[in-house]
């Protein structure tokens, strides 16, 4: 096979093994949601379109995530660390990775049920209410 020949033979099909592939980080956020009740059921092509929609957010110790009683806009994902999860001041649970957190007041249209606070530093995700739950295939409530 002459190089002119073989590049275009070789060439689209190393971009695609790089595109599925994909960098370790995207590899590392696919399975976070793949193990996320609700998002893990999805399509492999759904959880990467998803991965590449997080928003990486480091917190510290003690810093609020999200405030019971404040509309929701976000669902959140531990990755490292772990929150605390507050009803009215009283720490009713705690979530380390691999927990999601704020599905209820977007899929009920409802104010945060809870205060979550970061029970230490962390490392969280957090994707778009309206793209949470577009994937879920569920309307914004409103």
């Amino acid at each position: 096979m002459d190089g002119g020949l073989q590049r275009a033979v070789w060439e689209p099909l190393r971009a695609l093994r790089r595109r599925v592939a994909g960098p370790r980080a995207d590899r590392d956020r696919v399975d976070l949601l793949r193990g996320l009740p609700g998002l893990g059921c999805l399509p492999d092509a759904e959880l990467e379109r998803l991965a590449l929609l997080l928003q990486p957010h480091v917190v510290h110790g003690g810093e609020d995530v999200i405030r019971q009683g404040e509309p929701g806009s976000a669902y959140w994902i531990v990755s490292e660390g772990a929150v605390d999860v507050l009803i009215d001041g009283e720490v009713v649970s705690t979530l380390g990775p691999g927990w999601g957190f704020g599905d209820l007041a977007l899929r009920g249209g409802i104010p945060r049920s809870a205060t979550v606070t970061a029970h230490g530093p962390a490392t969280l995700y957090a994707l778009d209410g309206e793209h949470y739950l577009a994937a879920l295939g569920e309307d914004a409530q409103g």
